[in-house]
């Protein structure tokens, strides 16, 4: 089943008024399609682009923030589902009121 690769470097704060965007890498050695989704804390949004592929992909996760999002670090959970099976990975957002 697939693995989500997210780098470690790629913790990045999120200006409420603003958006942060992380690139994901998706691999598999069975390749099925692969689909992904993302989930946080209230007051974010998420974008994948693309949402789905047939791994080797990368896909850019977009995370947008609104009021009233709580500050500070933040838990995205991306999750990766093909084949009856899914597979999660996460990073923390940062999340500041500039």
């Amino acid at each position: 089943m697939a693995q989500i690769n997210i780098p470690e470097r790629d913790n990045k704060c999120t200006d409420l008024s603003k958006s942060s965007s992380y690139s994901l890498t998706v691999n598999s050695a069975g390749r099925p399609s692969v689909s992904l989704s993302a989930r946080g804390g209230s007051g974010l949004s998420f974008s994948l682009s693309p949402s789905s592929g047939i791994p080797y992909f990368t896909s850019t996760l977009a995370i947008s923030a609104s009021s009233p999002a709580s500050l500070g670090a933040q838990t995205v959970t991306v999750t990766g589902s093909g084949g009856g099976i899914s597979r999660s990975n996460s990073l923390t957002a940062y999340i500041n009121d500039f």
